[in-house]
């Protein structure tokens, strides 16, 4: 029996087994890298959220800041009327309306309601929501007799 074919073939076996070996330790660490990508990948994902997340909590912040400065330029008072409203504290002087200040975070001028110094009243152009601000006074009398053929 000739010996040398079959070191031969054995020698062959081995390499092919070395060779296979690298290409599961090299698909072994292609694998971890993959994965490793894929970590990272997720990671920037996160952070990038989170920088979304953050400008949004700035945005707020900033927005709570410049109410609060328009907030304080106003106190609720009680019109000779009885009526609650928000009175500018600057020229020029105006009410608001208490709801919609309170409710939606918005200042908004009353407006006179008809012939104001006869309603007594101004309301919400935005919530159309009427306050007593005035005490109204009554119309002038009108002359009942007259007669626009007689002069």
């Amino acid at each position: 029996m000739d010996v040398l074919p079959l070191i031969g073939g054995a020698i062959q076996s081995v390499d092919a087994a070395l060779r296979a070996g690298k290409l599961i330790a090299g698909a072994e660490h292609a694998l971890d890298q993959a994965q490793l990508k894929l970590q990272l990948a997720d990671v920037i994902g996160a952070l990038a959220d989170a920088k979304v997340q953050l400008a949004e909590l700035r945005t707020a912040a900033n927005e709570d800041a410049e109410w609060t400065k328009r907030r304080d330029g106003y106190s609720l008072v009680k019109t000779p009327a009885g009526g609650l409203v928000q009175e500018s504290k600057a020229d020029p002087k105006h009410y608001a309306c208490p709801a919609c200040f309170e409710s939606d975070r918005e200042i908004h001028a009353l407006q006179p309601v008809g012939h104001f110094e006869y309603s007594g009243s101004m309301s919400c152009p935005s919530c159309e929501t009427q306050y007593p601000v005035a005490i109204p006074r009554d119309p002038p009398e009108l002359e009942r007799d007259y007669d626009p053929f007689s002069r």
